[in-house]
């Protein structure tokens, strides 16, 4: 699986994306690969979401290549709050649109803003796909037993990086009153639940300090990646508002 060519990402069905989520103006360009037209669009798509915990987007592209569903990250207990929770993972409600849909997603490739979580990654498996395309490293608690379960089932695990290149083109996609939050989403952090610190480390709230400094992410909240000035660390029970 590793050595298979990277499948192209060449368009996305009409109705792959709900009405409420935009992907201004996204089409595939033939001068990258499928793996980063398909991250370009996991990225737009996380603008379209408030969570307080994070902007998270992912697509899903069949075997062809079309983009068959798209979503965000969401809420299910308090839709109508301000800064709703992550309840529904971008991957999940992702994955649900297909299923309303009545689209296969067997044999299909997942482009998302974050590495899954353990919880998605087995929902993933559930939906028979092969390929997870991502911007991101996993976590280390995450990233043994996930790494191991996906080459033990033959699902590719892909990082693509990202590049000013990519942050300077979604910026234009998305125009002037997009840019500061798409900007923001290239500056990952993780919420932090418990183990933080009284004094926060003010100067690089990072993930590699997330991970030196064994802040605990909250599993069930999944990744913060950035929206509007969530670009520093987050005390429990607080919300910063741009």
């Amino acid at each position: 699986m590793a050595d298979e060519p990277v499948p192209p990402v060449l368009g996305i069905e009409p109705d792959a994306l709900p009405e409420d989520i935009q992907s201004f103006g996204w089409t595939p360009l033939e001068e990258l690969s499928g793996d980063s037209n398909g991250i370009d669009l996991a990225l737009l798509l996380a603008r379209n979401s408030s969570c307080k915990a994070g902007s998270m987007g992912c697509a899903i592209a069949d075997k062809s290549g079309r983009i068959i569903a798209g979503h965000v990250n969401g809420p299910v207990w308090e839709p109508n709050a301000k800064r709703p929770a992550s309840d529904l993972h971008a991957e999940v409600n992702a994955v649900g649109r297909c299923a309303r849909l009545g689209r296969a997603t067997e044999g299909s490739s997942v482009y998302v803003t974050m590495p899954p979580c353990k919880r998605c990654f087995m929902a993933l498996i559930a939906a028979g796909v092969r390929r997870i395309v991502t911007r991101k490293e996993f976590l280390t608690q995450d990233s043994k037993d996930i790494q191991t379960a996906a080459r033990r089932l033959d699902i590719a695990v892909k990082v693509v990086s990202d590049t000013a290149e990519r942050r300077e083109r979604l910026d234009k996609l998305c125009g002037p009153m997009q840019k500061r939050t798409l900007a923001a989403s290239f500056s990952m952090t993780y919420r932090t639940w418990q183990g933080l610190s009284p004094e926060l480390d003010k100067h690089a709230p990072t993930e590699e300090n997330a991970i030196k400094k064994k802040w605990i992410h909250r599993r069930e909240l999944g990744f913060s990646v950035g929206s509007g000035v969530r670009n520093k660390a987050i005390v429990p029970g607080v919300v910063d508002d741009p």
